[in-house]
């Protein structure tokens, strides 16, 4: 067996242009790594064990933090609470150790641009009403990762003015999704915002719609083998105009690595 990896990684690494270097680390190009992998993949009839300890090496190395994934999204968040006149929120990300393979990346990415932009501009609420809501006038976005039962969950949550259900039933039901005779929850009602079209927000704009994009989350998970749900946190006062929710994603485990 180690004979069999020696050999693999002469002929999948020393043949190849060298790698550069870097502290106690080395840096190669995405194009070799997938250069790599091919022929790692086309070598397992021969080599079942080591080649798949190599695909393994190479799939773990390029996994990622959902903080990393998503770190150009954090950064632009101060600049959108200022264009809509709010202080930048406090984000926390409890990952466990998680780590998300790289075929989610992208798909994670869009998601939570969706999905942080909507809480800044229609769940966190400018600092003059925090303070006299007698909260803190900085915004908390948080962001935590586990695994139950074989699926990866993601809960997301703010600590803002809620979901507005009065007006996001009214908007399902101008569309014709609820009638006068339907008997609906509060639960379906909070999850008509991934039908396309339903908003709370009266003028949609550049940056959130809370609604207005809610369906391409939805469509982005469902192409990973996902799904995603609102989840309402003050289940005896659903009548107010901003109930408190949290979105719950769910993701197959088999796009994570655990650290």
């Amino acid at each position: 067996m180690l004979n069999e990896y020696s050999q693999m990684y002469r002929t999948l690494m020393l043949q190849q242009t060298p790698a550069v270097g870097q502290g106690d680390g080395v840096w190669i190009s995405r194009e070799r790594l997938e250069g790599i992998k091919t022929n790692v993949q086309h070598m397992q009839a021969l080599a079942p064990e080591p080649s798949q300890s190599i695909l393994t090496i190479i799939e773990h190395s390029c996994a990622a933090s959902l903080a990393d994934i998503i770190s150009a999204t954090l950064e632009s968040l101060p600049a959108i609470a200022q264009s809509l006149g709010k202080q930048a929120p406090k984000v926390i990300i409890n990952d466990g150790g998680i780590l998300l393979k790289e075929s989610t990346h992208e798909p994670l990415r869009a998601i939570f641009t969706h999905l942080l932009r909507n809480a800044l501009d229609h769940g966190i609420e400018p600092a003059t009403e925090r303070v006299m809501a007698h909260k803190d006038p900085v915004g908390l976005i948080s962001i935590d990762l586990s695994v139950r039962n074989e699926t990866l969950c993601i809960l997301l949550r703010d600590d803002g003015r809620g979901l507005n259900l009065i007006r996001l039933q009214q908007k399902a039901s101008d569309m014709g999704i609820f009638t006068a005779a339907d008997v609906i929850t509060p639960a379906q009602i909070a999850n008509s915002i991934f039908i396309p079209g339903v908003s709370t927000k009266l003028i949609p704009d550049s940056i959130s719609g809370r609604g207005v994009g809610m369906d391409a989350v939805k469509q982005f998970l469902q192409a990973l083998g996902g799904s995603i749900s609102v989840e309402l946190l003050d289940t005896q006062m659903v009548q107010r105009d901003g109930v408190r929710c949290m979105f719950k994603l769910q993701l197959p485990i088999v796009h994570c690595v655990m650290e």
